[in-house]
């Protein structure tokens, strides 16, 4: 059974978290997406969605990340040829009336209009799709990780200003969507420091990480301290991680990490009491 989503737990922040953590972005866009949508239900309906050719930003975050789903949820083949019918209707009542009745002949008047708008109806879904394909395309070539991430939050944050009663069902299911597929996240090796690194005196120290500690959050390196080429003391050093948040890929993480490890092989002692 899934654990209930906290009160205070809201789908963008989820979905930025994730981004953050190191999830594959495409999986991230794709579960925002179908959570945005789910939120977003209602803003413009089915049948709204049909009749309307202008793609919507997030079909093109949908197309860029691999979502098969469909975001307007209809079928997408039937769209150009939905939002082709009112102007078939008008367009090929007016060319029967005024181009082809003047020289249907005997042709019945029910026949020759019908006739027109039909064809006029298949013209223009034809005309449609390839419109509709072609903003699609241009949409999708204009899209980055960044952009598409900004579309998907902002696509977020209006739903749960619309519907704030399915903001914890869409955080269950983006929980869920991510949790089905933590195997892709991507793997982060804790850095080791072999090189030299210099302290006063003539001192340096190198380091090997030893584990983490999610629970507490703090990261363990044996540290080996050195005077000139002779190893004097060799000892654990916890590092608390909380400072980096979600994101240890980032570049001020490890400048950051190598300054808290150097400021503790400084003093030549530990500053713990865990053991390897």
């Amino acid at each position: 059974m899934t654990e209930a989503a906290p009160a205070s737990e809201r789908p963008d922040e989820l979905i930025q978290r994730a981004w953050n953590t190191g999830f594959d972005r495409k999986l991230v866009l794709r579960e925002g997406t179908d959570a945005a949508r789910y939120l977003l239900a209602g803003e413009r309906d089915e049948l709204t969605s049909l009749f309307w050719p202008v793609p919507r930003r997030l079909e093109a975050v949908s197309l860029w990340s691999d979502n098969w789903s469909p975001i307007t949820g209809i079928p997408e083949e039937l769209r150009p040829f939905a939002s082709a019918v009112v102007p078939a209707c008008i367009a090929g009542g007016l060319l029967a009336h005024y181009v082809v009745m003047p020289r249907a002949g005997a042709l019945g008047v029910t026949a020759t209009t019908t006739g027109v708008i039909v064809a006029t109806f298949a013209v223009l879904g034809f005309a449609q799709k390839v419109l509709i394909n072609a903003s699609l395309k241009r949409q999708v070539a204009r899209l980055d990780e960044d952009r598409a991430l900004a579309i998907v939050l902002d696509a977020l944050r209006r739903g749960m200003r619309r519907n704030p009663a399915r903001v914890p069902r869409a955080c269950e299911w983006i929980r869920e969507g991510l949790a089905r597929h933590a195997h892709t996240k991507v793997s982060f090796t804790w850095p080791a420091f072999e090189a030299k690194q210099p302290l006063d005196g003539g001192r340096w120290w190198t380091a090997a990480f030893d584990s983490h500690d999610q629970y507490r959050d703090n990261a363990y390196y044996l540290v080996r301290l050195f005077q000139g080429e002779v190893r004097i003391d060799e000892f654990m050093v916890e590092i608390g991680t909380e400072w980096a948040g979600d994101d240890w890929t980032v570049p001020r993480f490890l400048p950051e990490l190598t300054r808290r490890i150097a400021e503790v092989a400084a003093t030549g002692k530990t500053n713990t009491a865990y053991r390897h």
